[in-house]
């Protein structure tokens, strides 16, 4: 299984050249008149680690994007496995994903997650991601 990780600074002085947003129904204006485009009933934004509350556009956070694929690499066949007759192999394996959903089937190759993580977990987070 490969995995790849993908992590994204937030930070408020990075502009872009996309037109201004219009501010929404129930959205709020801050004190330096960035928009806060999140509904003001939506739960606020909080670190995955030490759940501290996480405000947009001060630039210390980060969005952290985990890819996972099971193994890539051709697979390896042996000569008894080319001797098995292709249709029971595959009505076998049909067999062994019929109690699984679709998404439990496709978690079992490919997986993609989110998450937001303040600046000082994200530091230890980096140094040791899989600890």
């Amino acid at each position: 299984m490969s995995i790849r990780f993908r992590a994204i600074l937030i930070d408020a002085s990075v502009s872009c050249n996309r037109p201004r947003a219009t501010l929404p129904p129930g959205g709020k204006r801050t004190y330096n008149g960035a928009m806060d485009l999140r509904p003001q009933d939506d739960p606020p934004l909080r670190c995955r680690r030490c759940r501290i509350e996480l405000t947009p556009g001060r630039g210390d956070f980060y969005v952290v994007h985990v890819e996972a694929v099971a193994d890539p690499s051709p697979p390896f066949f042996t000569d008894e496995d080319l001797a098995r007759d292709p249709r029971a192999e595959i009505e076998r394996l049909v067999e062994a994903l019929a109690g699984l959903s679709a998404q439990e089937a496709m978690d079992q190759v490919f997986r993609r997650l989110a998450f937001l993580l303040c600046g000082p977990c994200y530091r230890r987070w980096i140094d040791n991601p899989v600890g």
